[in-house]
């Protein structure tokens, strides 16, 4: 009998134990994000102008809402708040007077958070698991069609004197490419924009009862912040 319910109650405990992983993996991500901007700052390898505080509280913003809402959430704000996905957003997060030698630096941030905060919403719910497979499979057959596509199209052209591992990375791009430029492509495009915009614009204001509060956080309500 304990036998019978351990094996029926493994998958749940299992899927516990992975979403906790997750979004343990994804606030040490943040925290070490949060710690590298701080002390670039500190020791004045990046300037302290708007730009660079706008990244860290961005940052600290992600680290209170950490693993409080799923990918569904997120989807659900899409359709309440009508998001739209023609840009990523951390595209548009730096102004134009942020300085340029701390440009390149602070879009490694972004690119960071940008990749630690998709990956978490991918893998911290059975719900993201359930997208992303799907994704990745949707991926995989429009990936073998332009594969198909593009090995009869070479076919068809005079051979290329290009060295061969310069030919291989620039085939590849064109495969991303030409991904992305099929109907089903730019939709997935889209939406990670969209999920992306969701996650910057709207969840941190839009869930306040599931903000990890602390002395700070308390403080600040009470002075009316």
């Amino acid at each position: 009998m304990l036998m019978l319910l351990a094996v029926a109650f493994f998958p749940f405990v299992l899927a516990v134990q992975l979403k906790n992983l997750a979004h343990s993996i994804y606030r040490n991500r943040l925290w070490i994000l949060r710690d590298r901007i701080t002390d670039d700052l500190r020791l004045g390898k990046i300037e302290d102008n708007p730009s660079a505080r706008h990244v860290k509280e961005l940052v600290d913003r992600q680290i209170h809402i950490a693993g409080r809402h799923t990918l569904l959430d997120s989807l659900l704000a899409i359709q309440i708040f009508d998001v739209t996905g023609d840009t990523s957003v951390f595209e548009e997060i730096l102004p134009a007077g942020t300085p340029d030698v701390d440009r390149p630096v602070l879009t490694e941030y972004l690119d960071a958070l940008q990749t630690a905060t998709t990956s978490h919403l991918k893998w911290g719910s059975v719900f993201g698991w359930l997208v992303s497979g799907l994704m990745a499979v949707t991926y995989l057959v429009t990936m073998i069609k332009t594969k198909r596509t593009g090995n009869a199209d070479q076919s068809a052209e005079p051979r290329s004197t290009t060295p061969s591992h310069v030919a291989t990375r620039s085939n590849r791009r064109d495969r991303v490419h030409r991904h992305t430029r099929t109907p089903m492509g730019q939709a997935a495009q889209e939406l990670l924009h969209k999920v992306e915009r969701a996650e910057v614009e709207i969840m941190y204001a839009a869930a306040p009862a599931r903000r990890q509060t602390s002395v700070t956080d308390r403080a600040e309500v009470l002075v009316g912040r």
